[in-house]
Order: C-alpha cells, then structure tokens, then sequence
C-alpha cells in the first residue's frame, strides 16, 4: 500500500478555490496587479478542478493508495478590513469592477459552484483558525476538508460573512463541536499569520492553491488532470 500526503495551501478568500473544494476534497503571480483577475482567477478553477479528477481517478485505479490531503493557511490579502468588504466595494477597490466574475460563475455552473449568495469578501483569518484548529484537535485530515467546504459554501453560496466571529463559530459548533474558545484566541491567530508568512516567505508560494505532494514534488498553476494523475501514480509507484 502506498501513502500519499498532498499539502495544500489555499484561501477561503479565492472564490475560485470554492468551485472544488466541495470535491477535493495555480500558480500566477497576483502580486503588485502582475496578471488581470480573470486569468488567475480561470487558471484556480481550472487546476482544482482537474486535480480534484486526478484524485478520483487514482481511488478508482489504484485503491491501495491512501492520499491525505492537509489545509495550510494562506491569506491572499491580508489587508482585507478585518471584518470583509462588501463585494462590489472591493471589487471596485481592486479590479474597477466585477465583470470579471461573470467567467468565473460560467465556469463554476458546472462543478456545483453557482456563486448564489455572494456578498461579502471576506478577511480569512479566522476561517483559518477555525481550520487548523480543527486539524489539530481531531488529526483527521478529512475534517479539514469538510470545515473548508463548509466556510466556502458559507461565503458564496449563503451570503454569508466568515469575517465575523460569530458566523465561523456557528459553524464549527454545529459542524464539528468545536468552541469558539478553542480556536479564537491571539495564539491561534498569531500561529496563522506566522504561517502565512513561512508559506510566503519560507517557501516562496506566491499564488494559491499550491500542492506539495510527499514534501517532494510541487504541483502550482493550471495543469492538466493528467499531470496531477502522472504525478501522484509517480509517487505511488505504481
């Protein structure tokens, strides 16, 4: 039997992310405006997408590989107001305008993501907190998954904002059973920026979603089920 870790470096604050995380469960560089919104925001949903088929592909061909897939946080503008934006102002405050989420919805339909109730862009620190919080306490890596579905399906699809204490509470209390007392504290939020900053710094990630599969191979950017699939059969050796 092989083992496969794949780590995973994302932000709830990528609407794009949220097309797939529902199932997985890109690398551009977006720094100083380098590259328009809709091509980095297309090539997210694009390389989820594809790697989420890959992932699916390998349980079904080779069912003695076991893939753990572990959330790490990054936060792709942490100058987001602390309590999110409403969605047009940052928008407008970022690109002029949204008419490059027109694409994205297009794109999303046919995965499940219809971006129904998309209001708030959202300060992602204590979405964050709440995730590696529920990693460490449960070292179940598939909760990590579900509590990232669940805060991506809060943002776009309910219209809900998960800036807010007390709607990322809500969520890991009926979710997962988690008190906001675990995961809301200034070590915690002290521990996600320091990791932000290690994925930014340390590593050199300068786009999400970012995948380092077995601490070996880096998969970033839009690539092709294919080459996720080869990568991970490579890996596996199989």
């Amino acid at each position: 039997m092989a083992n496969i870790k794949v780590d995973v470096y994302s932000d709830i604050a990528c609407p794009c992310d949220g097309t797939t995380s529902n199932y997985l469960r890109n690398y551009i560089l977006m720094n100083s405006g380098t590259c328009s919104a809709t091509l980095y925001y297309n090539l997210i949903v694009n390389s989820r997408q594809k790697f989420h088929i890959a992932l699916e592909k390998i349980k079904t061909t080779y069912p003695d590989v076991q893939i753990e897939t572990v959330w790490h946080p990054y936060m792709i503008d942490p100058e987001t107001q602390i309590n999110g934006e409403k969605y047009m102002d940052y928008n407008v405050r970022r690109w002029g305008g949204d008419g490059w989420t027109y694409e994205l919805r297009e794109a999303g339909q046919p995965v499940g993501a219809n971006f129904g109730n998309w209001k708030i862009w959202p300060n992602t620190l204590l979405s964050h907190c709440l995730v590696t919080t529920i990693l460490e306490k449960t070292k179940d890596p598939q909760k990590g998954d579900e509590a990232v579905g669940a805060l991506f399906d809060a943002v776009y699809e309910k219209g809900e904002n998960v800036s807010e204490a007390s709607t990322v509470a809500r969520i890991g209390k009926e979710l997962f059973g988690i008190e906001e007392s675990e995961w809301n504290t200034e070590e915690r939020k002290q521990y996600v920026r320091q990791q932000d900053l290690m994925a930014k710094s340390d590593i050199g990630i300068s786009g999400v979603p970012y995948f380092v599969i077995n601490n070996k191979y880096v998969l970033e950017g839009a690539q092709s089920p294919n080459t996720f699939f080869n990568a991970l059969k490579k890996v596996a050796n199989v």
